[in-house]
């Protein structure tokens, strides 16, 4: 998937900038002097500290100046750099692991014991002019990905319950098409059904568009603020983009407000039984514009004025959307309208 979908060959090299902790004691110089023991450090991040300062080139301590927050005045603090410099000081580090799990267990716990100040991290890229990026070089949808995927990967196997909140926001639609797959076949977690479970909310049509009614819930509010939450009336599964806005987002409709206002005043004219020569004209020249647009409907299809006509009892094309009463009532009655002039026919 690294390679396919981001053009990630191989990992580069790591700096990993430590500074003082909350729990540093003593005076400046001997915060510096401590800081290659990463300050009397303890259990899962002292240890991987200590075993990243091992594998690393030429670590160092230095004491300078730093800004915690923007407001405040820089401060003094005592700090120290490691650096990874290639594939097999990785290698020697997660050597020390007996997983991958374990070992993001002990970097997560560096990180909240206040050790880290920054983790600048290399990858070598197919077609990157120098052929390695950082990882602050990807983009925010590239990040985003690598950041659930990865999350949910070293979770495996255990029993999690995630919650991603629009997690697609900045994913191209290929890959928002695919998420939902990218997380079932990457992450592992197919496997782990019984034990882990996703919940995610999206505004996105592609995300679901491969989903079953079962594993969608669509949110609503009416009026009164009363939040409803069911199942969608159909499956999301094979709809289309379109379809997929219109029967479960309750888009009234897919097009641009001016073509819909074409169509409305086409279909207006359309369903009409007695026209004016004025009318008549205006429909013709409607038919011509929305023909080369890719409507190819026209007055002289009977069936279709038909269909219009009955339909006019539910036209519902102005809303700007539908509830889901509204969306099952609309289906409903045109697939009997349609079934009625079939007959008729």
């Amino acid at each position: 998937m690294l390679k396919k979908e981001l053009w990630i060959e191989s990992f580069d090299s790591a700096l990993f900038h430590f500074n003082e902790p909350w729990f540093a004691k003593g005076s400046q110089a001997k915060k510096l002097a401590s800081a290659k023991d990463f300050w009397g450090s303890e259990g899962p991040a002292g240890s991987c500290a200590r075993t990243i300062s091992q594998q690393a080139f030429h670590p160092f301590g230095w004491s300078g100046k730093a800004i915690e927050d923007y407001r405040d005045k820089p401060q003094e603090i005592a700090q120290f750099a490691c650096f990874l410099r290639d594939k097999s000081a990785l290698r020697r580090l997660s050597g020390q692991y007996k997983s991958d799990q374990e070992m993001f267990t002990a970097l997560e716990a560096m990180d909240i014991s206040d050790l880290i100040r920054e983790l600048h991290l290399w990858v070598i890229r197919k077609h990157a002019p120098d052929g390695d990026v950082s990882f602050a070089d990807l983009s925010d949808g590239e990040r985003q990905l690598l950041m659930v995927l990865g999350l949910i990967r070293v979770s495996r196997g255990k029993r999690a319950l995630f919650l991603l909140d629009e997690p697609d926001t900045h994913l191209n639609p290929a890959w928002q098409l695919n998420y939902l797959h990218l997380i079932r076949e990457w992450t592992g977690v197919a496997a782990d059904a019984e034990t882990c479970q996703i919940i995610l909310t999206s505004h996105n049509p592609l995300t679901i568009a491969a989903l079953s009614r079962d594993e969608v819930r669509v949110m609503t509010s009416d009026d009164d603020k009363t939040v409803t939450v069911q199942p969608p009336f159909i499956d999301p599964k094979g709809l289309g983009f379109s379809r997929v806005l219109t029967d479960i987002f309750g888009m009234a409709s897919t097009l641009d407000q001016p073509t819909q206002e074409l169509v409305d005043e086409r279909n207006g004219l359309a369903r009409r039984k007695d026209l004016s020569t004025d009318q008549l004209l205006r429909l013709q020249a409607l038919n011509i514009e929305l023909r080369s647009l890719g409507f190819l409907y026209e007055e002289r299809d009977k069936l279709y004025s038909l269909f219009l006509r009955k339909m006019d009892s539910v036209e519902l094309a102005d809303v700007v959307s539908l509830t889901p009463d509204e969306m099952k009532r609309r289906d409903e009655t045109t697939n009997e309208i349609a079934e009625e002039l079939l007959r008729e026919q």
